[in-house]
């Protein structure tokens, strides 16, 4: 959390702000492993090629690791700079490191929820200025909790990531909007290892 912490806060904030909402943000490349593999896999660290070839995850380890990558997508698509997805990160490609990573395309075996989700950021993205040009608060990170704003404007844009076991709750100081599933209320619960972007006024007020 420190380290989540410390690129949140100074390394951001060492660039001007055009540089940041112009940055490249990424969570695999044909340089890593696949970042699901990352997530969820066993590691490869001792492993031949000839190991590594064939290895892949089991149902519990994908689980894992698919729960890990949507919310990592969400917080991708939503802090200041440009996602960028590595081809196959959004159909759950699984692999090492090169040329393990670098497997073609899963036409026939697309993971759907990453699928959808990736489709659900793009489009709030795409329809929020915020997220081009908005300004950015670190607002709590703490025991697997990520919460951060995006203001732009009247409007604060949040972002919620409860990479724990547990239901987290949030009351709100009045209604908010929720950008998933587009309903309003002023108590939102967010399932453990999950997350949430609620669309809200900026003088909100919120507890945990």
């Amino acid at each position: 959390e420190e380290k989540l912490r410390y690129a949140l806060t100074e390394v951001t904030f060492n660039a001007p702000k055009r540089i940041r909402d112009a940055q490249m943000n990424i969570l695999g490349t044909h340089d890593t492993e696949r970042i699901i593999t990352v997530l969820g896999g066993e590691d490869a660290t001792g492993k031949s090629n000839a190991q590594l070839s064939t290895l892949k995850m089991n149902d519990d380890e994908y689980e894992k690791g698919r729960a890990l990558l949507l919310q990592g997508l969400t917080a991708l698509f939503t802090l200041p700079g440009i996602p960028c997805i590595y081809y196959g990160d959004e159909a759950g490609l699984q692999g090492y490191g090169d040329p393990f990573n670098r497997r073609t395309f899963p036409w026939n075996n697309i993971d759907t929820i990453i699928l959808k989700h990736c489709k659900t950021l793009s489009r709030i993205r795409h329809s929020n200025p915020v997220y081009r040009e908005g300004d950015f608060e670190l607002l709590h990170l703490e025991n697997g909790i990520l919460l951060f704003k995006r203001k732009y404007k009247t409007l604060s844009y949040l972002t919620i990531i409860n990479n724990t076991k547990s239901e987290l709750q949030l009351k709100f100081s009045q209604n908010v909007l929720s950008l998933f599933d587009n309903e309003i209320k002023r108590d939102f619960k967010i399932a453990p290892q999950a997350s949430s972007i609620i669309k809200a006024k900026n003088n909100i007020q919120f507890e945990i």
